[in-house]
């Protein structure tokens, strides 16, 4: 009798500390996303209150003013119709696009990157972040962006 009571003590204290183990790891991942969700959040707000005043270089990050590999250009694409793309008219203001190679490197939903070559050099890149119309277009010999602005 005594030996089914232990069994039965150390399998309820084994299903316990188990659903406790599963209880905390779901907080855990709960915490996480409603400190990214908080995150996001903020960035979002400081975004929306910065939209009234002017877009700076400080938009655009280091590796966004350095060229793609060769492998990321000889992957590219080259675009099928230019009206597709939203940024290209702003493009335009300052490229001449007849003259430059287009190669799309990245088109996914958040994000379009397309570098502009001629005779095999790459010299400027555009970025059009989709989700806040955010576009660059950044002058790779002298890594500096040309522009930085939201387009409607």
């Amino acid at each position: 009798m005594n030996w089914k009571l232990f069994v039965l003590l150390l399998i309820t204290l084994v299903v316990l500390v188990a659903c406790s183990e599963v209880d905390q790891t779901e907080d855990t991942n709960v915490t996480a996303e409603d400190q990214e969700t908080e995150t996001e959040q903020k960035t979002n707000s400081s975004n929306e209150s910065n939209s009234g005043e002017s877009i700076t270089e400080e938009s655009v990050d280091q590796a966004e003013l350095q060229p793609v590999t060769e492998v990321e250009i000889t992957e590219a694409s080259e675009p099928r119709d230019l009206e597709e793309y939203i940024e290209m008219d702003r493009v335009m203001k300052d490229v001449d696009v007849d003259s430059h190679a287009l190669h799309v490197v990245t088109d996914h939903p958040g994000k379009r990157v397309i570098i502009y070559t001629k005779d095999e050099e790459q010299l400027y890149k555009s970025v059009y972040v989709k989700r806040n119309a955010l576009f660059k277009l950044i002058d790779l010999q002298k890594s500096k962006p040309v522009a930085v602005e939201e387009i409607q």
